[in-house]
């Protein structure tokens, strides 16, 4: 339910016009909502995990393919993992 519903809409809203019918209904709906936002919310978590599961494996990558004498790979390999880092909530 979008907003709040006065007490009269709310007992309007059930066929028995049972103002604890009422609450059944707009609970029930608060119930509903929640499990949907924690079943997103799970998703965007695992989606996030993804991500940052992606950069290690680019880091882990750049370390194996790039020898430490280059100067260039290293910033960017060191830059990677500050990044990392960041993302999984280390402060750096």
């Amino acid at each position: 339910m979008n907003g709040t519903p006065n007490l009269d809409e709310a007992r309007a809203s059930t066929e028995s016009g049972i103002l604890a019918d009422a609450f059944r209904l707009i609970i029930s709906h608060d119930k509903a909502e929640e499990k949907s936002l924690i079943a997103r919310l799970g998703e965007e978590s695992s989606q996030l995990r993804a991500v940052i599961e992606k950069k290690e494996q680019t880091i882990n990558e750049a370390s194996i393919t790039y020898q430490r004498f280059n100067v260039l790979a290293a910033t960017g390999h060191d830059a990677l993992a500050e990044i990392q880092l960041k993302d999984r909530g280390v402060q750096v």
